[in-house]
């Protein structure tokens, strides 16, 4: 029972377990770190092209505004 080749063994193997253990805990904190980092890269990419939309609309509507405006003072200059 208090053989020492079979304490020695023993220790080996929880030795060898906790190692395995540990790395697969690393893989997984590493995976969930990329998950992470993947959805705010998408989150942020995805914030930058409505932000890029959302301007390229505010200044095609203000460009059209301020057409109509030009072309509004141009018919009535004209009539006058």
């Amino acid at each position: 029972m208090n053989d020492p080749d079979r304490i020695l063994e023993l220790l080996t193997q929880i030795r060898d377990e906790l190692r395995e253990s540990r790395e697969r805990t690393l893989r997984r904190y590493d995976e969930v770190l990329s998950a992470q980092s993947t959805t705010e890269q998408r989150s942020v990419e995805y914030w930058n092209a409505y932000e890029r939309k959302f301007r390229l609309l505010t200044y095609g509507y203000l460009t059209m505004l301020v057409l109509i405006l030009a072309a509004t003072i141009l018919v009535l200059a004209l009539k006058r």
